[in-house]
């Protein structure tokens, strides 16, 4: 049997997501055999302002108005060198939660004895918390009012973002974003990014593509490009103040109104 390296198969669709996940490096004898896994963890908060997480698979992340739990909700697959190999490592898959007086620390990881793991986490929490997240896979997140930072391997996807943002993704970047006065919103794609911001948007904003790619400001409160095709584009709008930076390291970045 020939296993080969595997790719983040993720565009900018939940129909994709859980086709992410993290692999071993190519190989030529090694047999895969997979086992369906799935888990389900509701964490009840305390005192927590802010929420981690961390995982090999893909997320779909979503805050919400009203409760005072962080749920996570897993369904995937395992793959190990036999079936027995399998089982187990499908049996040993768990939702790791630490504590402390300000962050929960929630870990879903590839165990150990498996080739892989793939599948979607959907988490869902408070939209009034701080969010952090370490995916091996694409993400998806909507309605946050806190700060959030993202660092993806795949693609991500971040709607109705309401404070600073921090956001690193291996693939794609498609962000909407009401950037309040005195946030920051840092972005970096190893693909194209396209970026929606309010109509009104008071900023300072600094974008960079590599050589070859464009910059399109489709967006009617920010004024064109100095210089078509360049690559780099820097403005202050109204005062400038919040700050977005946006750098795409091999693809285009599209501005857009909400």
């Amino acid at each position: 049997m020939t296993c080969h390296r595997a790719r983040l198969v993720l565009g900018l669709s939940l129909l994709t997501f859980a086709a992410a996940g993290t692999f071993l490096p190519a190989c030529d004898t090694v047999p895969a055999v997979s086992e369906a896994v799935s888990r389900t963890s509701t964490i009840t908060l305390s005192r927590e302002s802010s929420v981690v997480f961390i995982t090999d698979v893909a997320v779909e992340l979503t805050g919400t108005l009203i409760g005072s739990n962080v749920t996570v909700d897993f369904s995937g697959t395992v793959t190990a060198s036999s079936a027995d190999q399998a089982k187990a490592a499908a049996a040993a898959v768990t939702i790791i939660h630490v504590s402390d007086a300000e962050t929960l620390r929630v870990e879903l990881r590839r165990p150990e004895g498996s080739q892989s793991m793939a599948g979607l986490a959907k988490v869902t929490l408070p939209r009034g918390m701080n969010v952090g997240i370490t995916s091996g896979g694409g993400v998806h997140v909507r309605s946050i009012d806190r700060a959030i930072v993202v660092e993806s391997n795949g693609d991500v996807i971040a709607e109705e973002i309401r404070d600073s943002a921090r956001i690193i993704a291996g693939g794609a970047i498609l962000l909407s974003s009401t950037v309040p006065s005195s946030s920051t919103l840092e972005a970096q794609a190893g693909g194209s990014m396209e970026l929606a911001l309010p109509a009104a948007i008071s900023a300072e904003i600094d974008l960079s593509v590599p050589e070859g790619a464009q910059i399109s400001i489709q967006h009617p409160g920010l004024p064109a490009p100095v210089s078509p095709g360049s690559s780099g584009y820097q403005t202050v709008v109204r005062g400038g103040a919040a700050v977005v930076r946006a750098v795409s390291l091999s693809g285009n970045i599209t501005i857009v109104a909400l």
